[in-house]
């Protein structure tokens, strides 16, 4: 095509390594600086922050009655400290150094869920309760050494039990976009939460169980080639995409312009679906899956700039939603014949990602490589790229 095929970066998994799914690059503006700005107003009296201390001895009573959740599957990270890290946080503590504020989210149970904090009291829990390792090379303390908790003198013992913690609760009158933010620019560490972990901590139901039984599905595996590792959970946005787009309509996007608040909505809506509803949306997922395997083979939802392509490229968030969304609405008579030619729509949809091929009726002011590359989450772009795929089958299956 006289292009030749750009070097597409990827997210990271949770190890740092490659996910399988292509990163999305925002288009920095000056009002985009703050990319986690509040773009709605909301009504003051509804956050509701409290901050209170706790002794190491309650928030210890909360870890032995399974009320701190330090294990949920959107939060990986507990207990990698090494040695040394965990026996300087104890040390701070028996020398009365204050520790930095933790921050948790209180479900309406006034159960836990650590928002910042995760490997201190992941510390905390394996020193005094589970005794799992003793402390080493201590900066002042160096006579305990060499010490479980149960090793150290009782007045050491009750110097730990007895410190004060300070934690901010955000509670559950908090508004859920307001949380979301808090979330975003709580975790600083080297791997932040990724938005979709936000709101699957958020927004637990029928939609985070939805989401683990479909990125388990048969068909989505084969039309991925199981090639996305989902421990950050891009395999999961991918899919409420997918269910964003079909169950709201892609104009519906016209009044949110914020993929994260669209996102967060659906999954709110699919908590409070009844089974047939979710057995639905199962089968039409399945039939998206199925049509782009079928078409596509093993380059389903990747960018193609050669056909035959000469590798493959990450899964694009943009082509999947796009494809699945397109695919999945075509009846079964009109899908037997776009897939008869599935060659000429390949090729076509080739110089299309060369900006070379425009299908009728479709404007140029974007470009489709800038729609699915660029800017992805704005309201102009999710609309072009949509149009652009709507058209592009059209053109093949009704010519």
């Amino acid at each position: 095509m006289g292009k030749s095929q750009p070097k597409i970066a990827e997210e990271l998994d949770d190890s740092g390594l490659g996910s399988g799914i292509e990163m999305e690059i925002a288009e920095v503006r000056p009002s985009d600086l703050d990319s986690e700005q509040i773009t709605h107003p909301f009504d003051p009296k509804q956050i509701n922050i409290h901050t209170r201390p706790f002794t190491i001895s309650e928030v210890v009573e909360r870890l032995k009655n399974k009320e701190i959740n330090l294990t949920p599957d959107f939060q990986r990270k507990g207990g990698i400290w090494k040695p040394v890290s965990k026996s300087r946080l104890i040390e701070s503590i028996l020398l009365r150094i204050p520790l930095p504020v933790f921050y948790v989210h209180q479900d309406s149970e006034e159960d836990w869920l650590i928002v910042d904090g995760l490997q201190r009291i992941t510390t905390i829990k394996e020193f005094v309760l589970d005794k799992t390792f003793s402390l080493s090379e201590m900066e002042f303390l160096t006579e305990f050494d060499g010490d479980g908790f149960n090793d150290l003198p009782r007045p050491m013992q009750r110097r730990i039990n007895e410190a004060s913690l300070h934690f901010h609760l955000i509670l559950p009158s908090t508004p859920k976009a307001v949380t979301r933010t808090i979330f975003r620019r709580i975790n600083t560490g080297e791997l932040p939460l990724s938005n979709q972990e936000i709101r699957h901590a958020l927004y637990q139901g029928n939609s985070t169980r939805l989401l683990i039984e479909l990125v388990e599905h048969k068909t989505y595996r084969l039309a991925t080639t199981d090639s996305i590792r989902d421990s950050r959970m891009g395999g999961r946005e991918a899919i409420l995409r997918f269910l964003a787009f079909w169950i709201n309509s892609v104009d519906s996007y016209a009044s949110n312009k914020d993929m994260d608040s669209f996102l967060s909505l659906t999954m709110e809506s699919i908590n409070q679906m009844e089974d047939h509803e979710l057995n639905a949306l199962k089968a039409i997922f399945d039939t998206a899956m199925i049509r782009s395997r079928a078409i596509f083979g093993e380059y389903a939802f990747r960018k193609l700039f050669e056909w035959p392509a000469p590798s493959r490229n990450p899964i694009s968030k943009p082509l999947f939603e796009t494809w699945s969304i397109g695919l999945a609405e075509l009846s079964d008579n009109d899908f037997d014949k776009l897939k008869s030619k599935k060659q000429k729509l390949i090729k076509n949809f080739v110089k299309m990602m060369h900006d070379k091929y425009l299908p009728e009726g479709l404007e140029d002011d974007i470009y489709f490589s800038n729609s699915i590359s660029l800017s992805t989450s704005g309201w102009k772009q999710v609309k072009y790229r949509f149009d652009a795929i709507e058209k592009l089958i059209d053109e093949i299956v009704y010519e």
